[in-house]
């Protein structure tokens, strides 16, 4: 009686298990189909990434890539990703202003320049003046 108890115990326990050892392998088998894809998309979006920094508009990427503009488009600004248009305008923007900031630079240079020329020119004159005073100032007592 006592094995009859105990042997149908034992056979829930193994059916328990075998249930278990199902239940591990579906979490195993969505594991697995989880790091494929996870995988995928890193692959994906390393290609995309690629190929937008070489590309020089997002049409040759979505040449490149197989995928409509519109999704590309909507793929970058969902992760952050610069258009190459974007980045264009970006790199004509910090062109332009590392131009405008020499100019500028060079205009103040100029002012400068112009600035100490024009005192320099004062002192000679000042200085021309004084000698002038005192080649007078000989001649009046009659040192020259």
């Amino acid at each position: 009686m006592w094995q009859h108890y105990l042997s149908r115990i034992l056979v829930i326990v193994v059916a328990l298990n075998v249930f278990a050892l199902g239940v591990l392998l579906v979490f195993l088998v969505n594991f697995r189909i989880n790091i494929r894809r996870r995988v995928l998309e890193r692959e994906f979006a390393l290609r995309l990434l690629v190929a937008v920094q070489k590309s020089a508009s997002t049409e040759e990427v979505a040449r490149h890539t197989g995928l409509p503009v519109s999704d590309v488009s909507e793929y970058c600004r969902v992760r952050g990703i610069e258009t190459p248009e974007e980045r264009t305008s970006r790199l004509e923007l910090i062109r332009q202003r590392k131009e405008e900031e020499a100019r500028r630079i060079m205009e103040e240079e100029a002012l400068w320049r112009s600035e100490q020329e024009r005192i320099t020119a004062e002192r000679q004159r000042e200085k021309e003046q004084e000698a002038k005073r005192r080649r007078e100032r000989m001649k009046k007592f009659g040192v020259v």
